[in-house]
Order: structure tokens, then sequence, then C-alpha cells
């Protein structure tokens, strides 16, 4: 099973299992854009977007969060949606 989360998402399952336990609702406001709160302090919350790139014409994702920004990689917060929105 590992092996398939890490061929699907390229991380690490410690990662996903973290990005499991968090709870949210999706952001009504816009399409393919959801509010994941912190999940070390309720008050913060992250903005998960699923974007077209008009450039290269390539859906991609992006979040709010500092591990987003600095790694520049699927946070637990994308993988949080990606893995509700699977089932």
């Amino acid at each position: 099973m590992s092996d398939i989360i890490k061929e699907t998402f390229g991380i690490c399952t410690s990662r996903l299992l973290r990005a499991t336990q968090l709870e949210f609702e999706p952001d009504e406001t816009e399409i393919n854009m959801w509010v994941v709160p912190s999940q070390s302090n309720k008050a913060i919350k992250y903005y998960v977007r699923h974007s077209l790139d008009c450039e290269s014409g390539k859906m991609f994702w992006s979040c709010t969060c500092d591990d987003f920004f600095f790694r520049k990689g699927h946070c637990k917060h994308i993988l949080a949606v990606r893995v509700r929105n699977m089932a």
C-alpha cells in the first residue's frame, strides 16, 4: 500500500497520515478552492487551490502554508483535499 501511495502522490506515508487527520469544509466561494485549518492552531486557515497554468495549460496545486512555499511540493493540506476528493 505504501508503494502505491508513494507512486500516486510522491510522498511518504507519515505525511499522508497527517493529511487524513485534518478536518475541513470546502470553501463555497470559489470553484476548486478549499479552506483547510492548521492542525496545531484552529484559528489559522490555509487556502488550497487547484488551478490552470495558462502558460503550460496544465493543472497545478497550491497552498498558502509555509510548507508548500518552502518545499514547493504537496503539503498535508493539499494531500487532505486530494484524498477526500478520491472518495
